[in-house]
């Protein structure tokens, strides 16, 4: 990389590809826990293998070239100085205090964790171009500009060709590399996607004992927020609920300092497994993102709620019932509930065939009879409840892919009154 010019650089370049070379010799201890490794999202121990450099006084010339580095005019404001405390490195939410070789440091874990999670090639090329471009990133954040930074939702229960990526409105979803000795019995799904979204970081550095911590911004997740939502509700939608990814935790990963103090969504786990997507399931969920993205209304968010609650996070048949009966509520109920006004509007609205609809509407009926059986109290078979289950789950969702393709000026209706257009007939 000398021939950049800039001898700085050019050190750098050098220690990534020492680094790399390093990495790819070591061996990652395994974590001898056995309780967190069951308790634990197996990705945990996948990622710290990965990305393990080990000591940085055991790669060749470190301290050295990690000295000429911060010696860069652009760093001078976080050059740790002598008689200070080492700087705190504050993102917008979390921080972290770091020593200038700790600084340098995390300019190479960060480079593997972007090749992890956003299915970069693992050769010295790219590592030491993703280096390069997060030092970039340090020397803006020093001039107190914002530093692009990116915000990872990880999803378990579906998984993708190894080349293959979902586009969304917010990023890309990639497959993660294959996670070795999964605990069957775990007590956490595992991540198998992540949706990679870019987002603009703003950073400070903070050398007094006492720092003043940045206040998160709220408006810095929104995009992660509806994605985490509207992910699934794709997939659901897509494969007619055959697939479920389920949402699992976000993370901000920056291109220093080290990913922030993310959010765990859920620690249970049902619903189908692994469910390998073809590219045929790839191309319809792509539509069905753009879809739900630009259609998508507030008055249906309980029944999406409830609709990816029973697919995705219930273990128990019963509050998978409960779920899914309630999806029906949301959409097709009213103030003065009652059994026979949602059912007998789902009904109409999900047969055209008025001579089917009697059969239809019967069924529903049923089905309500056994959640309201559940819920209030009464002796119901495991089979029955949850076969009721199964069936209250394939209805909702079949009811919110027609609301969405053939009734999108529904979506901002009150329940009521879409029950009422479909009783009354009204168009």
């Amino acid at each position: 990389m000398g021939e950049t010019g800039d001898p700085i650089l050019g050190a750098l370049a050098d220690l990534a590809l020492t680094a790399f070379d390093h990495q790819q010799r070591q061996f990652a201890p395994s974590s001898p826990d056995e309780l967190l490794a069951v308790l634990g999202d197996p990705l945990d121990r996948e990622l710290a293998a990965f990305t393990w450099i080990g000591n940085p006084n055991t790669i060749p010339g470190f301290s050295h070239t990690a000295a000429l580095i911060l010696s860069a005019p652009a760093l001078d404001s976080v050059r740790p100085r002598p008689g200070q405390v080492d700087p705190m490195v504050l993102h917008q939410g979390w921080g972290i205090r770091l020593s200038g070789s700790g600084l340098v440091m995390s300019l190479l874990t960060s480079a593997l964790e972007q090749i992890f999670f956003l299915g970069q090639p693992r050769d010295a090329e790219s590592y030491v171009r993703l280096v390069l471009q997060n030092f970039e990133e340090l020397c803006k954040a020093a001039r107190g500009e914002p530093v692009r930074a990116i915000e990872l939702v990880g999803f378990g229960g579906v998984r993708i060709p190894p080349d293959c990526s979902i586009r969304t409105p917010w990023g890309s979803v990639t497959q993660l590399p294959y996670v070795r000795g999964l605990k069957l019995w775990s007590a956490r799904r595992r991540t198998t996607v992540t949706l990679a979204i870019p987002i603009e970081l703003k950073v400070r550095f903070d050398s007094s004992p006492h720092p003043v911590f940045l206040p998160p911004d709220e408006s810095l997740h929104e995009a992660s927020l509806r994605a985490g939502r509207m992910f699934p509700l794709a997939v659901a939608l897509a494969t007619t609920a055959a697939a479920a990814a389920a949402e699992l935790w976000a993370n901000v990963l920056p291109p220093f300092a080290g990913r922030g103090t993310g959010y765990l969504h859920y620690v249970g786990t049902s619903g189908p497994h692994d469910v390998e997507l073809t590219a045929a399931d790839i191309e319809e969920i792509e539509k069905w993102l753009q879809l739900v993205d630009e259609r998508h209304a507030p008055t249906i968010d309980i029944a999406v709620r409830r609709l990816l609650s029973a697919l995705a996070y219930r273990t128990d048949p019963a509050d998978k019932l409960v779920d899914s009966v309630m999806a029906w509520e949301n959409l097709f109920g009213t103030r003065t509930e009652s059994s026979f006004r949602v059912t007998a509007a789902l009904a109409r609205f999900l047969e055209p065939d008025r001579t089917k609809r009697r059969e239809l509407y019967k069924t529903l009926a049923d089905l309500y009879g056994v959640r309201s059986r559940v819920v209030h109290g009464d002796v119901v078979g495991d089979q029955v409840v949850e076969t009721a289950a199964d069936k209250s789950l394939y209805y909702a969702t079949n009811a919110l892919k027609k609301i969405y393709l053939e009734h999108p000026d529904w979506l901002t209706l009150t329940s009521t009154q879409r029950s009422d257009r479909q009783l009354l007939e009204e168009p």
